[in-house]
């Protein structure tokens, strides 16, 4: 389910995750290239009801990537995602996930089931298993983006 390139807010999630929740055969949300996060009032920005879109279990991914939300501007959202919102978020784009410089947004430990896990490692096979069951989902090039 496709609502890429729309320049959608913050304000607009609710409304997304209302019509989501009547069509539990969605299994890809692609929210990439759009504005969620760029609220500057966290307590109106779009951190909460994206937490709530990832928790959706029919979700198996979404997708984030070329939002505020998705950078370092937000580091606070990826900051304190738990390894279950990691395994189905894409917020990476391909071409960057072997360099590496995204590890500094995300705190490297958690726990998941009383076991200390790297959330870098569930972060890095979770954009993997993306890209090789996606092949075609393309994202902008570090050169296209600046």
């Amino acid at each position: 389910m496709g609502f890429d390139k729309l320049l959608l807010r913050d304000e607009n999630l609710p409304k997304i995750v209302d019509f989501i929740r009547q069509i539990p055969t969605c299994k890809v949300l692609d929210l990439s290239n759009n504005l969620f996060g760029s609220s500057d009032d966290k307590e109106k920005s779009g951190y909460r009801t994206m937490k709530k879109l990832i928790s959706f279990k029919f979700i198996r991914f979404v997708i984030i990537t070329t939002n505020p939300i998705g950078s370092i501007d937000c580091a606070d959202f990826l900051g304190h995602i738990t390894a279950k919102e990691a395994a189905k978020l894409i917020w990476i784009p391909q071409i960057w996930l072997t360099h590496g410089k995204w590890r500094q947004l995300v705190n490297p430990l958690v726990y998941l089931k009383h076991t200390e896990v790297l959330l870098y490692d569930i972060i890095e096979q979770t954009h993997k298993s993306f890209y090789c069951a996606y092949p075609t989902h393309s994202f902008p090039t570090p050169s296209q983006v600046e």
